[in-house]
């Protein structure tokens, strides 16, 4: 990806299941809220860092 994202979602899809469109600016804490949405994925499994629009 070049340049800075403005606008538009993505979804994270991990072992077969897909994250619910998450914003492009979102924050750390809502990309991990969505992964630990995803039945295969438990509370405290994952640590998501960074800071909206950094590198994924």
């Amino acid at each position: 990806m070049t340049g800075a994202p403005t606008d538009g979602n993505f979804t994270i899809t991990h072992s077969g299941q897909t994250t619910a469109a998450i914003a492009y600016n979102a924050t750390a804490a809502a990309v991990q809220a969505a992964l630990e949405a995803l039945s295969n994925v438990n509370s405290g499994d994952i640590v998501v860092t960074g800071n909206a629009c950094g590198s994924l």
